[in-house]
């Protein structure tokens, strides 16, 4: 059974009637008490009542009581209705009744309803979603129920305030019980007494989310809308508050300010006090994405669009601004630039406060050549960036083209003069023109007769203080001596090659560019790198025996004798790899042969192409046995010391397996390797490791 908690509650002068009626005393615990009514009415439990007021009690645990008033000390209250009251940790519903036993009836025939009635035991007037400024604090009271009581039994407080949000009581003395009610969702105000001439609650008249007013006053330590809104409306001053969710700032307005144009900024809400008879809201007529002007003024500190907007509709000299959202910077125009020509840029955009009359057209570039420039263009100080590079041309007449250097982030311009040169290969330029040129050729550079993009020659003479590719080309034509160039884009570094390296073999440098003077007698080969083989074995699911089961998962490794192998060990497993790995550089490049491997002898089976050992054991010939016996002995090409009778073409030197000669028209020529590589007779390129010469026998291993 729920335990009865006394609670003290006022207690005014009270008559008794002579004479005293009994009041059924019991809850629908009882099977003779139920919510329905007192069924048997010689079994329920009565008590006598001297104050002639039984009730009926519907608490918060969903049990009906009956009882006497006088229990709790409820002898001033009226004889009959129903009213709130406290009771335990809650406000729970009394109805009363003055007959005796008349509390055996349900609690809905007294006029029960299950809520919370609209008086309160106690207080003459309640008032839901409202508070009253300027409460004091009752430390360690945090339920309504003990608020309440205590407040009752005091003589000093008149009215209360019951926070429901953080559960704090506030108590009112006659200097506040009957001050202005103010707005609190989470707060119920009580008062003892009606008060005789009870301010209206104000409100607000207008609400503009998303809007703001430009000069609003701070209220600092006031970090809620409710509170924000209460404080306003309690003073006279405030007739307008802007409320910021970005970072819970309040701000008043008076007279002076409340009916200011409203300005846009997202995190915030404006509440005016009353209606303004001309409010309009500042906008921008035009907002161009992607766009800008020239010639805006930075403004410092403003590092959100919200703010550069809503500052720039305040001020009546700023007719158009561009928002930069790659650095977050805010530009104004004033009517001197605001119409001026849009010019691309990704990360602006332009917001203009009334259309242009005559907007020019933002420009653009007709022809993009990636890996291209021009010579003799001007160079931009101070221009570092691909967009303003561009944005700044297409502003100016004058520049007609333009070339990005993205290596050292230089900005070329062009004029009407240069515009339509000839195009030159540079890997980190890129060119934009403007206009379309009728006849456009990427051309070799004059004086040379042939130019190799992505490649250079080992073994040239760095020329020291030379870093443009116009100074090198220039600088190598004056020198009889020079009969070839490579550029390095990348550092940028110039270097020359006399006739001992000039028709040496090309290799693959993305950075560089090589230029020759001289028709090279053959065609010189490009060092392949490229070449790589499965490197796995059976006992991983992606590398079954059938064979490379997920290409994308196998590892590969890099095979400069361009010889893979499949190869069966006695422990059945199958293994695939690069010949060079096990030394075997000079075998065939197909077929299978029998050689050692651990303690015992197995098969292996070779291919030539790239990745090609992806496939089954036997699909490249292999068998249960071997059908051939590695050699100890391999035989090899004869190197070349003479062209005499031999066709034109690359051979092998006699002199070191670094070198390689060139027959042309029966003259030889002896040319180098880069550092590193050796020459491959069979493969006829440098590479690093080679199946025709060894370097530690080159001289006795070519007899």
């Amino acid at each position: 059974m729920k335990l009865f908690i006394s609670c003290v509650l006022v207690i005014l002068q009270s008559t008794v009637v002579s004479g005293q009626i009994s009041c059924y005393s019991c809850n629908s615990g009882w099977n003779l008490c139920p919510d329905t009514g007192i069924t048997a009415t010689t079994l329920a439990s009565t008590t006598s009542c001297p104050s002639q007021r039984c009730y009926v009690r519907q608490d918060k645990d969903g049990f009906t009581y009956r009882g006497c008033a006088d229990e709790f000390g409820l002898t001033s209250l009226p004889t009959s209705g129903c009213l709130s009251g406290p009771f335990s940790d809650s406000v729970v519903q009394w109805c009363f009744c003055s007959t005796s036993l008349c509390n055996s009836v349900a609690f809905t025939a007294l006029g029960g309803t299950g809520t919370i009635a609209t008086g309160t035991i106690g207080y003459a007037q309640t008032s839901p979603g409202q508070h009253i400024l300027g409460g004091t604090l009752q430390p360690g009271i945090t339920s309504l129920s003990l608020c309440l009581t205590t407040c009752t039994a005091s003589t000093t407080c008149l009215a209360l305030d019951y926070n429901s949000a953080d559960n704090s009581c506030w108590f009112h003395t006659s200097t506040t019980a009957c001050s202005t009610l103010v707005t609190k969702a989470s707060c119920t105000n009580y008062r003892k007494s009606l008060c005789s001439t009870t301010v209206a609650t104000t409100s607000f008249a207008q609400t503009s989310p998303g809007q703001h007013i430009i000069g609003g006053a701070l209220q600092s330590g006031i970090t809620t809308l409710a509170l924000c809104q209460s404080t306003c409306l309690a003073t006279t001053t405030c007739q307008a508050l802007d409320f910021n969710t970005a970072d819970n700032s309040c701000w008043f307005h008076t007279s002076t300010t409340a009916c200011n144009t409203l300005v846009a900024k997202a995190s915030c809400t404006n509440y005016r006090r009353s209606t303004c008879t001309a409010t309009t809201t500042a906008s921008f007529a035009q907002t161009s994405t992607g766009q800008h002007i020239l010639g805006g003024t930075f403004q410092s500190g403003i590092t959100t669009l919200a703010l550069c907007q809503s500052t720039c509709l305040a001020s009546a000299t700023c007719q158009a601004l561009d928002f930069n959202s790659a650095d977050n910077s805010c530009w104004f125009h004033t009517s001197t630039t605001s119409c001026n020509t849009l010019v691309t840029k990704a990360s602006c955009t332009n917001y203009r406060k009334s259309t242009c009359t005559t907007t020019t057209t933002t420009g653009s570039f007709v022809l993009t050549s990636s890996g291209r420039h021009i010579l003799g263009g001007t160079l931009q100080s101070g221009i570092t960036t691909l967009a303003l590079c561009q944005s700044t041309c297409l502003a100016t007449t004058t520049c007609q083209a333009l070339d990005f250097n993205s290596a050292d982030n230089s900005c070329w311009f062009h004029t009407s003069t240069t515009a339509c040169n000839t195009l030159v290969a540079k890997v980190s330029c890129t060119n934009y023109r403007r206009l379309t040129c009728t006849t456009t050729t990427t051309a070799v550079p004059t004086g040379y007769i042939s130019q190799t993009t992505g490649s250079h020659i080992a073994g040239g003479t760095l020329q020291s203080g030379i870093t443009t590719l116009a100074t090198c080309l220039a600088t190598c034509l004056a020198q009889p001596t020079c009969q070839a160039v490579d550029f390095n884009f990348a550092n940028p570094s110039c270097w020359f090659h006399s006739s001992t390296t000039a028709c040496s073999s090309l290799i693959t440098k993305a950075s560089c560019t090589n230029y020759r003077r001289v028709t090279c007698t053959a065609a010189v080969p490009i060092v392949s790198t490229t070449f790589s083989c499965y490197s796995c074995n059976s006992g991983w699911n992606v590398c079954a025996d059938t064979g490379i089961t997920s290409v994308s998962l196998a590892g590969t490794t890099a095979c400069p004798s361009q010889r893979c192998y499949v190869r069966r060990d006695k422990d059945g497993l199958t293994y695939r790899g690069c010949a060079d790995e096990f030394g075997l550089t000079n075998v065939a490049t197909s077929g299978c042969v029998a050689g050692p491997f651990s303690d015992s002898v197995v098969q292996w089976c070779f291919c030539s192409t790239s990745l090609c050992n992806n496939v089954a054991f036997t699909a490249l010939g292999g068998t249960s046995t071997a059908v051939a016996t590695i050699s100890a002995t391999t035989s090899v090409t004869s190197c070349v010391s003479s062209c005499t009778g031999l066709a034109d073409g690359f051979y092998q030197s006699c002199v070191s397996c670094t070198q390689f000669v060139g027959c042309s028209g029966g003259a030889i020529s002896t040319q180098n390797c880069p550092a590193g590589l050796v020459w491959d007779n069979s493969l006829k390129v440098c590479t690093t490791v080679s199946s025709t010469c060894t370097l530690t026998s080159r001289l006795n291993y070519w007899k």
